[in-house]
């Protein structure tokens, strides 16, 4: 039975093969289409790939150049689907094999891809050596991917990263469904380098997903993808990835207009980040992932560039942060320079994922790695997200219509508590965003972040009660105050005259002044607790016998009290709220730290009774906070 067997020479050049046991199929190309790219060559083969099937091998002209020689050769290697692995391929050439050896492109010939030298033979004598090839190749093995040398043009490196990053993510998340998908959107499929990584890494052709294809109802918290490459497969790739956490993701589209501006000025790109910053507003994204080179010329930059300002990505990440300083901002570059990576951590960048450079040849531990880091990631923005986008929004609101009124001192120097509180809440929100993003490491040499907001946060009450409360003692021997609240917060609240002075005198036995029963329900003689429901205070741990103008808590209390006078339920639970919190904030090492030995082991004391702030105590000491400055209760979840 004869042999089958594929010529490929270029149209209209004759070249004289007659066998005697090989059946041959002349496919002809148009040498001036396929001159042009290496994707003219996988395009014009795919055409022909149903004349593969059943065929023992291919007859390289000698009438093909040796450069498309070679690619030729090598697509039929390489391409997967067309699983030509073990035909013979035969290049009859008219020069010697070392004479078009390449640093980018070649093969080593061996038993299933044999060079032959027509100069060395005569046309009948090159037959027969063809023939003898094919009639007595028996069992030969499948070519051995060492033996190929392919290599990116210089100038496609970056983009072949962007583009082949994509879809090795794809393969190293399992969604294998994607991977055709991707190919379909991607010049970069096409070439010899594209499909010589996939043989590479292995990288099968059995698109069946192994992952849960999630289904995300519409009302889905999404992230924004800005990335010049968001259509070479990253939206279809990230996407994916971030269903498995439950988020939708939106790709910023008006990035290609930008990209088809030739000369990009100042002016362009404020214009972007404007168009960038309307988005998240208007669709209260939850994060971002953001590409550092979005303009053709930020490619061109060389390596002299060590400044991310130089980068159109580094100038929308500043931007963005400066205006949402919650909102996660996660870098997804080609770039792996160590001082691009600090400088976009210095800008506030929360995190970055590297598209994986197939020159850099990763394992698959190290990719699969990098996937699991990622989503990681994402799953620490959401609760980063999730935690201090209240406070944020909460804090822009009071910077507007507070109850705060300044004084003035006898001299007529005004107070600034305004100014002051203003400043602690923005401390507060970095100490709480900082304790998302502190190394293990680092938390062994200081206090939890958490608990230093949480006391930055206190310190506001005292802020509070002193811009809120005018104290004079009772009389000139007494010890014990009157305490009123100033009398423009009593007539814009329309609190009750009885509200507005409250006095504390010092008693020992019998019934308390009824002053107090104004914000507590005392029953001294008995169970010696305040009552308040749900909770029993002990009165030992409210003390007693205090003067409560040396109390911020005890202070803190009237006013609430005063506040929230016409609303019970509200009232109870932020008293219970207040004094839960005092408990853990006179826990804290922080406060009372014992004085014994401090030179021993200082930074590595743990807070007194191994107490720990959490983000929830922050945010109900953040609800006292925010009802005494604008009056309005807000609950903050976290």
């Amino acid at each position: 039975m004869n042999k089958n067997m594929i010529i490929i020479t270029p149209h209209g050049e004759d070249i004289n093969y007659e066998f005697k046991e090989i059946d041959a199929l002349k496919l002809e190309f148009d040498r001036s289409e396929i001159q042009h790219s290496e994707s003219y060559i996988y395009e014009w083969l795919e055409t022909q790939k149903s004349n593969f099937n059943q065929i023992d091998g291919f007859i390289i002209s000698c009438k093909c150049d040796w450069e498309n020689a070679i690619k030729m050769i090598l697509f039929l290697r390489l391409v997967k689907k067309w699983n030509l692995d073990e035909c013979t391929i035969i290049w009859d050439s008219k020069k010697e094999f070392i004479e078009i050896l390449n640093a980018n492109l070649s093969f080593v010939p061996n038993e299933n891809t044999v060079f032959i030298d027509r100069r060395m033979y005569s046309t009948t004598e090159v037959n027969q050596e063809i023939e003898s090839h094919f009639i007595n190749s028996k069992n030969i093995p499948p070519f051995d991917i060492e033996q190929i040398t392919v290599k990116p043009y210089k100038s496609s490196g970056h983009q072949i990263t962007n583009e082949w990053g994509a879809y090795k993510l794809a393969h190293t998340a399992e969604f294998y469904d994607l991977l055709p998908k991707i190919e379909e959107k991607q010049k970069a499929s096409k070439t010899l380098y594209f499909n010589y990584l996939k043989r590479k890494y292995k990288i099968n052709e059995q698109f069946v997903r192994t992952k849960p294809n999630i289904p995300l109802p519409n009302t889905s918290p999404k992230y924004l993808l800005i990335d010049d490459n968001y259509d070479k497969g990253w939206h279809l790739v990230f996407s994916e990835i971030l269903k498995q956490t439950t988020l939708g993701l939106d790709a910023f589209e008006k990035i290609d207009d930008f990209k088809k501006i030739t000369e990009i000025n100042p002016a362009d790109v404020e214009a972007i980040i404007d168009e960038i910053k309307e988005e998240i507003k208007t669709k209260n994204y939850q994060g971002v992932l953001l590409d550092l080179r979005l303009h053709p010329s930020d490619d061109e930059k060389g390596k002299s560039h060590t400044d991310i300002n130089n980068f159109t990505g580094g100038r929308i990440l500043k931007a963005i942060k400066e205006e949402f300083p919650f909102l996660p901002v996660i870098m997804v570059t080609a770039s792996n320079k160590a001082w691009n990576m600090r400088q976009l951590l210095d800008a506030g960048a929360d995190g970055y994922f590297i598209k994986e450079d197939p020159e850099s040849n990763p394992s698959k531990d190290v990719s699969e790695s990098s996937y699991e880091a990622f989503k990681d990631l994402i799953e620490a923005s959401k609760k980063k997200y999730k935690t201090l986008q209240p406070f944020w929004e909460h804090i822009k609101e009071n910077k507007t219509n507070s109850l705060i009124q300044e004084r003035t001192d006898t001299n007529g120097v005004s107070t600034k508590v305004k100014e002051r509180i203003d400043e602690r809440l923005k401390m507060f929100f970095g100490l709480l965003k900082r304790s998302f993003e502190d190394t293990k490491y680092n938390q062994q040499f200081h206090y939890s972040d958490k608990a230093l907001a949480f006391m930055t946060l206190w310190s506001c009450l005292n802020d509070l009660q002193f811009i809120y409360l005018i104290k004079k003692p009772i009389s000139e021997t007494s010890k014990n105050h009157e305490i009123t609240i100033v009398p423009y917060l009593v007539s814009h609240l329309s609190i009750p005259p009885e509200y507005g002075i409250l006095t504390r005198q010092k008693v020992s036995e019998g019934e308390p002044t009824n002053s107090l029963e104004a914000f507590f329900k005392e029953d001294w003689t008995t169970t010696k607790t305040f009552n308040i429901p749900n909770s029993s205070i002990s009165i030992s741990d409210w003390k007693k016998v205090s003067d409560r103008s040396k109390s911020i808590g005890d202070q803190i209390a009237i006013l609430i009290n005063a506040f929230s006078f016409t609303d019970i339920p509200l009232k109870q639970k932020l008293l219970k709220q207040l004094f839960d919190l005092k408990v853990k904030r006179n826990a804290l090492y922080l406060i009372h730290g014992e004085d014994d030995d401090l030179s021993k082991d200082f930074y590595k004391k743990l807070e007194k009774g191994k107490t720990e702030i959490s983000e929830q105590d922050c945010a109900q000491l953040f609800e006292i906070v925010y009802f005494l400055l604008k009056g309005i209760y807000v609950q903050i979840n976290v």
